[in-house]
């Protein structure tokens, strides 16, 4: 939200938009303090690892950037059928990846949804206060144009 008086004084250097400037710099900084923090999340190179395991642990999946990233069986598995192994891995295949997307959710930071509205309806708002400050400076120097052209 903008702090002060709104910007809507007339005065300061953008003529009453330091109020749009204030709340288009916040903007700009919690986007790219969100784009800091994910910017490595699709590679894996964000470090956020997510486990699973079945089998009663015979089976040890590790998922990273949304992606299998590791799978460790441990000789006994061996043993069972085959159906019951690819049940069992895709069980710490699935643990793996929800981990993992609960470290993601957990590293999220809180948007204040509220807050970002306000702030462009604020911005909205002083942009078209400056739009029409500038149609009226027009109009003034059209009509002085006119007056001029009738001497």
């Amino acid at each position: 939200m903008v702090s002060g008086s709104g910007g809507h004084s007339g005065s300061g250097r953008h003529g009453g938009l330091d109020g749009a400037d204030e709340a288009l710099a916040r903007a700009r900084r919690e986007v790219r303090e969100l784009a800091e923090r994910w910017s490595g999340g699709p590679a894996g190179e964000d470090g956020m690892r997510g486990e699973g395991t079945a089998a009663g642990g015979l089976v040890r999946v590790v998922a990273a950037g949304g992606r299998i990233a590791r799978v460790e069986l441990d000789p006994k598995v061996m043993r069972m059928p085959s159906a019951s192994l690819a049940e069992e891995f895709a069980k710490a295949a699935n643990a793996a990846i929800d981990d993992l997307r609960s470290a993601y959710a957990a590293a999220m930071p809180e948007v204040d949804l509220d807050a970002l509205a306000s702030d462009m309806e604020q911005v909205e708002e002083l942009g078209l206060h400056a739009l029409r400050r500038a149609a009226q400076s027009i109009d003034r120097a059209a009509e002085q144009y006119r007056r001029l052209g009738q001497r």
